[in-house]
């Protein structure tokens, strides 16, 4: 991971260990393309920040996605208590009004080293491709942006659907802006 780590711009690089980090200090053990999204979200301003913010994705809208309790429950969970008449969001919200906002927050410390997952892992290879088809010289934030569109992520997907959007959509944005 290092190799290609230096080819990636100062920025770029940023964004790689805010993930990292945050994702350790959420307890989250594999990385996935969403937490790249995620720091993606945080990067003061420019043409990728730009770009999310034309489809409405900002970091609010992915933290809750990625981080919210949201995660504790797949559309199959939701699908098979709905149809016992279990309304899972209602659940929650009555979760985190007793117990606090933080009540199903995931608990730091005690987990394995943070890794990148395969989407991750991918999502950053996807990354050196655009930026190699661009004939550039290191990796730019705009650059992971398109890998991380281009991933094929649940989490990312359920990011963009809530959005309204698409990684189609998304990266053409990027294009349009004239980086990637």
């Amino acid at each position: 991971m290092a190799v290609v780590l230096e080819r990636f711009a100062e920025d770029a690089r940023a964004v790689v260990a805010d993930t990292m980090a945050s994702a350790q200090a959420d307890g989250v053990e594999e990385v996935q393309a969403e937490h790249l999204l995620l720091a993606l979200t945080r990067i003061p301003d420019g043409p990728t920040v730009a770009a999310l913010a034309e489809h409405g994705i900002d970091e609010a809208l992915v933290s809750r996605l990625v981080r919210g309790p949201g995660q504790l429950l797949d559309d199959d969970d939701r699908d098979a208590l709905g149809a016992f008449g279990i309304d899972v969001d209602d659940v929650l919200s009555r979760i985190e009004d007793g117990l606090g906002q933080e009540a199903l927050a995931p608990v730091p410390g005690g987990a394995r080293r943070t890794r990148f997952g395969r989407e991750a892992k991918k999502a950053l290879e996807l990354a050196v491709r655009t930026t190699v088809a661009r004939h550039a010289r290191s990796v730019s934030t705009d650059d992971l942006l398109v890998g991380v569109m281009r991933v094929g992520s649940p989490g990312v997907d359920r990011v963009l659907t809530t959005a309204g959007s698409s990684a189609a959509a998304v990266i053409a944005s990027v294009e349009r802006r004239g980086a990637a």
